[in-house]
């Protein structure tokens, strides 16, 4: 798996054509050590957030959780299985700065590059949207999610999110890979990567579309979107 630039947002409703984007983004490279033990999602997570100074109640309003996706290891035998490859770095986003001297010191983590980013959105963009996401619905007669199999589910699943959240995809713009598992301790977590091209409707559904995240399993790597400026149309 790969990721893309990420971005975050406050909102103001006073401006409702345009929403401004910001949050600290970082890279976090991870130990031979580290990198496996995250195979295991509940220990990604908490590496994840022993570094991020966030407190739920001290969250201004507007602003995200943590959230985060994994860059893995290609390996064709595990692909061939269905199975993630092993996580080799970390692209988090949060609100606040995080603070990884403790897991650089321990040797948990080889290396961090983190940055604040900021990004305009208005009405009638394109974006680019990049998430790992779970894709898991409700079914009648089930007490759980359900996990969709085809792709065309897929499809569906990831077009009605995208439209719930102010986007609408161009034709034929939404790409879905196969599917990729990994642990989470008592369960296994599947992934699917999915892309589009987007024309923002409504930045106020963007925006919580991207503080919030997209599907289940957001707390153990699945969910993050992610967004950049899609390329006027006739540029290569």
């Amino acid at each position: 798996m790969s990721v893309a630039a990420s971005v975050s947002i406050p909102y103001s409703p006073a401006v409702p054509d345009c929403c401004v984007l910001y949050a600290w983004r970082s890279k976090i490279i991870l130990s031979a050590r580290a990198s496996a033990a995250c195979e295991d999602a509940h220990v990604m997570h908490e590496l994840v957030e022993r570094g991020v100074r966030d407190d739920p109640a001290l969250r201004p309003p507007g602003q995200q959780h943590t959230a985060y996706a994994a860059e893995r290891q290609p390996s064709e035998a595990r692909r061939n299985c269905g199975l993630a490859g092993r996580p080799l770095s970390l692209l988090v986003q949060s609100a606040e700065e995080p603070d990884r001297g403790a897991q650089l010191r321990a040797g948990v983590v080889e290396g961090v590059r983190c940055e604040r980013i900021r990004h305009t959105w208005r009405r009638g963009d394109r974006a680019e949207i990049q998430v790992y996401a779970s894709p898991l619905v409700k079914r009648h007669g089930t007490s759980g999610k359900v996990l969709l199999h085809s792709p065309e589910e897929c499809r569906s699943w990831f077009r009605r999110h995208l439209e719930r959240a102010g986007c609408k995809p161009l034709a034929k713009s939404i790409l879905v890979s196969d599917p990729e598992s990994m642990r989470q301790r008592w369960q296994t977590i599947t992934l699917r990567e999915f892309r589009a091209t987007a024309k923002i409707a409504d930045p106020a559904r963007f925006h919580e579309l991207l503080v919030s995240g997209m599907g289940r399993n957001r707390a153990w790597g699945a969910g993050l979107v992610l967004a950049s400026p899609a390329e006027p149309r006739g540029v290569q």
